[in-house]
């Protein structure tokens, strides 16, 4: 039988006529990162890095591999954390703004990694806060609890490669930090490298091999 393992997932498509930096290379360069580190120093972990296609085109990668490894029995995978731009921040006031609908209010700085858990990862999300303060009390990171399948009421929950493990009753995190509504080069020309912030690009990083560490620890 296959051992329970840890998955780490970042789709690497981009849309048409962006260089695409943030949406989504900066995740796909913190997955490697990671990836990178825990080969060096434990590679006994049990963890999974994916990269994922077909994000822009209605999740077709991730939901392909749900289907195909997940659902069936394949794989076990105890808990997954979607990254979905993590390179993107904003030190300025109004740098960030509200998604409509959504039934909480979240700073109006963008300068926080955001993670959003539901009903079947909230203790997921408590655990990773929890490791972020201790780690990396410098990076801010702000929670977003779904509960009562709630997530199916506000579509911007699910408009990443999360929501196929969600789907599978995977213990899932999204990573993001929040796109459009910090980004203003979202799925444009401009979302160069140049662009980012690569301080809280590493901070990000560093949070990320911070929880895989902890997950071999509780093993």
């Amino acid at each position: 039988k296959s051992v329970p393992c840890l998955l780490i997932g970042a789709h690497y498509d981009s849309v048409a006529d962006t260089p695409g930096a943030d949406d989504n290379g900066s995740a796909v360069a913190a997955l490697l990162a990671c990836a990178k580190t825990i080969a060096t120093f434990t590679p006994e972990t049990p963890v999974m890095f994916v990269a994922f296609n077909g994000e822009e085109e209605n999740l077709l990668g991730s939901k392909d591999f749900v289907n195909h490894c997940i659902v069936n029995g394949r794989l076990k995978v105890s808990q997954a954390h979607i990254l979905e731009m993590v390179g993107y921040c904003q030190q300025t006031p109004f740098s960030q703004y509200q998604p409509p609908g959504l039934p909480v209010q979240i700073p109006q700085v963008g300068n926080f990694l955001g993670m959003i858990g539901n009903r079947n990862s909230l203790t997921l999300l408590e655990n990773t806060l929890t490791i972020a303060k201790s780690y990396l009390p410098l990076l801010p990171v702000l929670g977003l609890k779904v509960y009562l399948g709630l997530e199916h009421l506000f579509p911007v929950l699910k408009r990443s490669d999360h929501a196929p493990f969600w789907q599978a009753q995977v213990a899932t995190l999204m990573w993001t930090d929040t796109a459009e509504f910090r980004n203003p080069h979202y799925h444009g020309p401009t979302d160069t490298p140049e662009t980012l912030n690569y301080t809280f690009l590493r901070q990000v990083t560093q949070l990320l091999v911070a929880c895989v560490l902890s997950f071999e620890e509780r093993r």
